[in-house]
């Protein structure tokens, strides 16, 4: 899609509204048949209907009742000055062009999955009250799912967008079972490909949620993992043009910033499955007698391993992201410090000392990294207190925002925030997270030289390399210093022997298997 297509959606859209405000618009129920159960219909490269090309949306929610919420995924769909357009809702009483039905199926739809989107009409909420509704709908939206933010307007006619394939069969190991008193409520799982947990409700489980117990494996249908960022659909003409839409850009929260994935369906292992991982797990015998089909298993109990370690540090991490009023204490304290707090919070949710946060400072450009310096939590009103201090680095800019745009209210200084909680600092250690994000252990399989593929064979064949060889010439003691993902890191003592002992053909990095705690595989 070009621009002029999200300017003509625009000034669709605007259409709709001034005649939703003289009280012109006419709502009238689609008398179209419903799209058959099992049937997506879709298309890559959309037709344009009536002069008007589609513009891009993505399905960000899934649970709000029988439809899902969508987001633009450019950046002038929405603009500085349209929020209403930034997240819709898809219904079952919108129109496929492609099929000239109505609705769709939803167990066939994943969080992801693209939509072309040619016009829209108005929610029952804006139909009842178009002023207000209008005017909360253009407030910034915290999350896709914000049910204090309403939806002004709704998909009318639509189509999917076909994905590159329709489903793939992955690897899930299974973190935690979330339960309400005796009632098991979702799964936490780590899927194959993504570092971050993920939240399995029950109607994608094809079995009894007391049929499986932490450390489980599942298996999985899902899309292939994409990308949730907005994009442009133009670039700059010249670099005041550039500044201007970065500042713009800075000004706009998206509402789906996690990388994980949502499977269609979570199924139980089959007997066969549980058997190689049984096996596996003890004299692996398989490897012997298939080592390529061995290899390629593998594979996926590595990546998915890698997921889990990912995943399991932060996995009942707070990740929504809150819109509060925070307090200044003093404006003249170094560092400066913010006081605010969260309501309805279930615990810390990762909100400890010294971790991470990143603050917007609403309606403004400036974006800035503090950190927790206290935070308490309430069981009493379930109310986490929470200070941050800005980082050295971020002090100056922080101070000036705060001189320009905090208030005094009842004599304390207040400005409205959006905060996030921050990633773990990886320290030295980032290298599951890259390796479940990049897949890097697929090298094994695809590439028959991999020096990974001596190591493996080291390890799992019928003739390994005796485990008592030493290699003198690499006592020594002084770290390594390496560059990973663009970040320093300093290696651990048995990191950096492992380092020099690469040439060797040894085992670079021992990937644990996060279901045993024994060692499942290395990587050279």
């Amino acid at each position: 899609m070009r621009i002029n297509h999200a300017i003509d959606f625009r000034l669709h859209a605007e259409t709709v509204i001034r005649q939703m405000e003289r009280g012109a618009y006419i709502d009238v129920d689609n008398p179209l048949p419903v799209t058959p159960h099992g049937e997506v219909p879709s298309i890559l490269y959309p037709e344009t209907i009536k002069g008007f090309f589609p513009v891009l949306y993505q399905v960000v929610a899934r649970g709000h009742g029988q439809g899902v919420i969508l987001e633009a995924k450019d950046f002038f769909v929405v603009g500085p000055d349209h929020q209403e357009l930034h997240c819709i809702v898809l219904d079952q009483f919108a129109t496929n062009v492609r099929s000239n039905t109505r609705g769709f199926d939803l167990s066939l739809l994943s969080v992801k999955d693209l939509v072309w989107v040619y016009s829209v009409k108005p929610t029952r909420a804006a139909v009842a009250s178009p002023a207000q509704t209008l005017a909360k709908a253009r407030r910034p939206r915290i999350t896709a799912l914000d049910t204090r933010t309403p939806y002004y307007f709704r998909v009318d006619q639509f189509t999917f967008v076909t994905p590159p394939e329709s489903r793939v069969r992955i690897y899930g190991i299974v973190l935690d079972v979330v339960r309400r008193g005796r009632t098991i409520n979702n799964l936490r799982v780590a899927f194959e490909g993504t570092p971050d947990a993920v939240t399995v409700s029950p109607k994608v489980c094809q079995f009894r949620l007391d049929e499986v117990n932490i450390d489980d494996f599942v298996v999985a249908d899902a899309r292939k993992n994409v990308s949730t960022a907005m994009r442009f659909s133009e670039p700059p003409i010249n670099a005041d043009a550039r500044d201007a839409l970065g500042g713009m850009a800075r000004n706009f929260q998206a509402a789906h910033p996690d990388e994980g994935l949502l499977p269609l369906a979570v199924y139980l292992p089959s007997r066969s499955t549980l058997d190689w991982l049984e096996d596996r797990a003890g004299p692996f015998l398989n490897y012997a007698r298939d080592a390529p089909t061995a290899r390629e298993n593998l594979v996926r109990v590595f990546n998915v391993a890698c997921s889990a370690l990912a995943a399991v540090n932060s996995m009942n991490d707070d990740t929504t992201t809150h819109f509060v009023s925070a307090t200044v204490p003093s404006l003249t304290a170094f560092p400066v410090r913010l006081h605010f707090q969260l309501p309805d919070m279930t615990s810390e949710c990762g909100w400890s000392n010294q971790r991470p946060v990143h603050v917007w400072f609403v309606n403004t450009n400036t974006v800035v990294k503090m950190t927790v310096q206290q935070a308490t939590y309430s069981f009493d009103n379930r109310t986490l207190s929470v200070q941050l201090t800005t980082t050295i680095g971020h002090h100056k800019s922080s101070y000036r925002v705060l001189e320009r745009r905090s208030r005094i209210v009842d004599g304390q200084r207040q400005i409205n925030i959006c905060v996030k909680l921050g990633s773990i600092p990886t320290g030295s250690d980032p290298v599951y997270e890259l390796l479940a994000r990049h897949r890097l252990l697929n090298l094994l399989h695809i590439n028959p030289r991999c020096r990974g593929n001596i190591v493996v064979d080291t390890v799992y064949s019928s003739n390994p390399r005796p485990q008592g060889q030493a290699f003198p010439h690499l006592q020594d003691n002084n770290p390594i210093t390496a560059s990973v993902g663009g970040r320093e890191i300093t290696l651990r003592p048995d990191q950096s022997y492992a380092v020099r002992a690469g040439d060797q053909d040894s085992p670079l990095l021992a990937v644990a298997d996060a279901e045993s705690g024994r060692e499942g595989g290395n990587l050279s």
